[in-house]
């Protein structure tokens, strides 16, 4: 009896693991600090962050637009890094922020994840309708991905609809600006020594 040994293979309860880290982001705002790693990482000159309340099907949704003029995202990486969960096309660069993979999940915290890349191996489309409510259910998200139109530049527009169940009364200015001054790297001592100060002007 001694050999007869039975090899157990771990399970993971995938949604719940999804649903966990999800929620894990406490402060609204931590969404800001995710696309500005993000674009960081990606090497953006450039990046835009708007929110706004737009009426979609007949409900007053937060919409959340997040723009960038980095290097995109390849298909491998929209699908297995983006998407995915504990995969991070950083964890060996010790330049970059992200390296977990955890970071994109907070963006599931919506109603709708609509998302535009343009790399330099090609160009995608990707759409995921309702993850939150799916995660919730027990259900895993089911995010498309397809191919799109080029671009003349590389880059990524994310756009997030009815995020955080539509609670929009921390995305006010001076909010925001303070936030990002204290808690990015947008606003952080090595970025304005480096002559970038974000705030100047």
């Amino acid at each position: 009896m001694g050999d007869n040994w039975t090899k157990i293979k771990p399970y993971v309860n995938e949604h719940y693991e999804f649903l966990e880290i999800a929620s894990d982001f406490g402060n609204p705002l931590e969404v800001v600090r995710e696309a500005i790693s993000n674009s960081f990482d990606a090497k953006a000159t450039y990046i835009k962050i708007s929110f706004s309340v737009m009426n979609i099907d007949g409900y007053y949704k937060l919409v959340i637009e997040l723009q960038d003029n980095g290097v995109g995202m390849s298909h491998e990486i929209l699908e297995k890094n983006f998407w995915a969960l504990g995969n991070s096309a950083s964890k060996n660069d010790s330049s970059k922020i992200g390296e977990k993979g955890h970071g994109t999940k907070i963006y599931l915290r919506s109603d709708t994840v609509y998302v535009i890349t343009h790399h330099e191996s090609g160009s995608y489309e990707s759409i995921c309708n309702r993850p939150f409510n799916d995660l919730n259910a027990g259900k895993l998200h089911t995010p498309r991905i397809k191919p799109c139109n080029p671009a003349s530049k590389t880059g990524t527009y994310i756009r997030l609809e009815g995020y955080n169940n539509n609670e929009r009364s921390m995305y006010l200015q001076n909010i925001v600006k303070d936030y990002i001054y204290w808690f990015t790297k947008l606003g952080s001592f090595e970025t304005e020594i480096d002559g970038n100060d974000p705030f100047a002007g």
